[in-house]
């Protein structure tokens, strides 16, 4: 194994050898550890919201620190609002207390879609439709563009996270209004008095 099997939610890396006839192949397993606990919401609200800066690679910054610590077995990302005339010069990105980094928009709809705002926009991967293919405001909830917060799976979740949002075409400027994260940590329920015996089938 690959991960030490102790950990609540830290994926386990296996391999699997298989005996046949024709020769044997070793399949490599990965082994999901922990169920989904209940949510844990953290969000931040600017006021006056913060400027986004036309046509800067550096963009604007938001962090959120968590105090708990705690495997993360599922996060959810919601922005209540980014004001912005042309969403199509956007790009938005979540980097985790380990510099773990999601891109969770890029240049939804392409450079020219014109389209303005986000509004009760929610990033959650089991959503059915990807932002790219949503339509400004965004409202409701989407997967992200061309990433997967799934990326964030096993990792702790305490410390600092970052939302980064930057405008990366002239012509227009936007505000960060606010922006959370939704947890759910880890649980795995263990029962030392539970064996599992696998004997042979019937009639061998």
């Amino acid at each position: 194994l690959a991960a030490d099997p102790n950990i609540c939610g830290v994926d386990m890396n296996a391999t699997l050898s298989v005996a046949t006839d024709q020769g044997s192949e070793d399949i490599p397993v990965v082994l999901p550890t922990g169920f989904a606990g209940s949510a844990s919401p953290q969000s931040t609200t600017h006021t006056p919201a913060l400027a986004i800066p036309d046509d800067s690679a550096a963009g604007v910054s938001s962090t959120i620190t968590v105090a708990n610590p705690g495997r993360i077995k599922d996060l959810d990302v919601s922005i209540s609002q980014i004001t912005h005339g042309w969403v199509g010069d956007l790009t938005i990105q979540l980097t985790g207390p380990d510099g773990t980094t999601v891109r969770l928009a890029q240049h939804p709809g392409g450079p020219d879609n014109g389209g303005k705002n986000f509004v009760g926009t929610v990033f959650d991967d089991e959503a059915p439709v990807n932002i790219s293919s949503g339509v400004a405001p965004y409202t409701g909830s989407f997967r992200p563009q061309t990433d997967e917060l799934s990326r964030f799976d096993g990792k702790d979740k305490q410390g600092v996270w970052t939302l980064r949002v930057r405008d990366l075409f002239e012509g227009d400027t936007g505000t960060l209004g606010g922006w959370g994260t939704n947890t759910r940590s880890a649980v795995c329920a263990r029962n030392p008095q539970t064996t599992i015996t696998v004997g042979p089938e019937e009639g061998e």
